[in-house]
């Protein structure tokens, strides 16, 4: 179950980097940021109680750990720093997954955290510098008003718990 984790993570932070590296050839970067999609990990039956434990690579952006545990409705004893090659301290954080459906089209694994909307927050910036670009469908198309509270889908799983 641990292995299986870590590959999903694994498959997720590829593709965070992808998208969020930095390359002397600036064009690339933006259309490969504008252009990918993170996958979910289908699964066929919802589920109250969650089915596994996955990571979550996340950016602090200045926040420190507590701040992130609150933030990702984490428990700050499962996050871990990891240190990329340049010296940056990022986080993985331990989320448990269940299988949700969160529109007419889509049943998947996710993370749910709560959200207080704040003045000037689109989705979009929610997305990138609350949740490191992690979160699917902020807002649910619905106009986000300040001190709204919303609930944050945020992809994770394990491939034992997929169909």
């Amino acid at each position: 179950m641990a292995k299986q984790s870590f590959l999903f993570f694994l498959i997720l932070f590829l593709q965070h980097l992808e998208t969020h590296g930095t390359s002397p050839d600036s064009q690339r970067t933006s259309f490969l940021a504008s252009t990918a999609q993170w996958q979910t990990m289908q699964c066929s039956a919802m589920s109250i109680n969650p089915l596994c434990s996955s990571f979550l690579y996340v950016t602090p952006q200045g926040r420190t750990l507590p701040e992130i545990a609150t933030i990702f409705s984490a428990n700050a004893s499962l996050i871990k720093p990891i240190r990329r090659l340049s010296g940056v301290e990022d986080f993985l954080v331990g989320v448990p997954c269940k299988c949700e459906k969160i529109n007419d089209t889509m049943t998947a694994l996710f993370h749910d955290a709560t959200y207080e909307v704040k003045v000037g927050d689109t989705p979009g910036a929610i997305n990138v510098n609350t949740f490191s670009g992690l979160a699917m469908d902020v807002g649910g198309g619905r106009l986000l008003n300040a001190s709204d509270r919303i609930i944050v889908h945020l992809p994770c799983g394990c491939s034992s718990a997929a169909s």
